[in-house]
């Protein structure tokens, strides 16, 4: 409004100028058409400055809403993750209180609150350092060997170039891939060692988190081969999907290679998660 009016004064007083300033024999009393020319583009620059302003206010006030909601909607989608978590974590606490290992429960038990703490606490931002990521992911290991008598062994591995105290990733955007690779993959292994191996790499200007298992295979996954034959759909891995994908992280930011034998028998998975540094 202040802008329409500031372009109409300029026009008024551009013919008020023309009436008043001229004197009879500047030659202005026979043609007015350069004033009035000169008020009418001064006009249009002045309502074409204002437009772009209000176009400029109205984009940024868009960009902060979807902002907003974007963080909003990863809050929303990290929180699926969670409970799906704590299922799992007490499922591990009844299985060993019914096993009557009471020492292994007490001590899953001290874990698994050090873990919730560090979850929920974590649950407050977008993004956690990678050194906190990784503290979880150990936690998380250390109770799933607990829980399966050291069934398998695991090892996590970060490139000496990486500063785990500045990068950031979203919290425990690895959990469901490592829980996959050990419910999946190595824990319905019959024979050879149960082998998972987490590595964070700095590579084409992306933290490449990789997450290798030696264990049976997808393919064996599909077939309902593995520990849980009636487990439904794990969401853990469709929400983080939509994590990534929600965040514009990277362009397919989710790779997923099959291992094989010279005899294509299946050597484990290997998937890569993909995150702008």
């Amino acid at each position: 409004m202040y802008i329409a009016l500031s372009a109409t004064m300029v026009l008024c007083l551009g013919g008020l100028a023309r009436y008043y300033l001229a004197v009879p024999n500047d030659g202005l009393y026979m043609d007015s058409l350069p004033y009035l020319i000169l008020g009418c583009s001064i006009e249009v620059i002045i309502f074409a400055f204002g437009l772009n302003y209000k176009a400029y206010l109205e984009f940024r006030e868009n960009y902060r809403l979807r902002e907003e909601v974007l963080i909003n909607k990863i809050k929303a989608l990290r929180a699926q993750i969670n409970p799906h978590f704590i299922f799992n974590a007490l499922g591990s606490i009844q299985h060993l209180i019914l096993d009557k290992k009471n020492t292994s429960a007490l001590k899953y038990l001290t874990k698994f609150s050090r873990l919730m703490r560090n979850v929920l606490e974590s649950s407050v931002v977008t993004n956690i350092t990678l050194d906190e990521e990784i503290e979880m992911l150990k936690d998380y290991l250390e109770l799933e060997s607990l829980r399966f008598n050291n069934s398998f062994t695991y090892n996590i591995q970060v490139d000496e170039n990486l500063d785990e105290t500045e990068i950031e990733v979203p919290s425990m955007v690895l959990q469901p891939f490592v829980e996959n690779a050990l419910i999946h993959g190595l824990l319905p292994k019959k024979e050879g060692p149960k082998e998972l191996v987490i590595q964070f790499k700095a590579k084409e200007q992306q933290l490449w988190c990789i997450v290798d298992d030696s264990g049976v295979g997808r393919q064996s996954a599909k077939n309902k081969t593995h520990i849980y034959p009636k487990e439904k759909k794990s969401r853990g891995l469709e929400v983080t999907k939509q994590r990534l994908e929600s965040l514009g992280v990277a362009q397919n930011p989710i790779q997923i290679i099959d291992k094989f034998d010279e005899d294509n028998r299946p050597l484990g998975t290997t998937v890569i998660i993909k995150i702008p540094i």
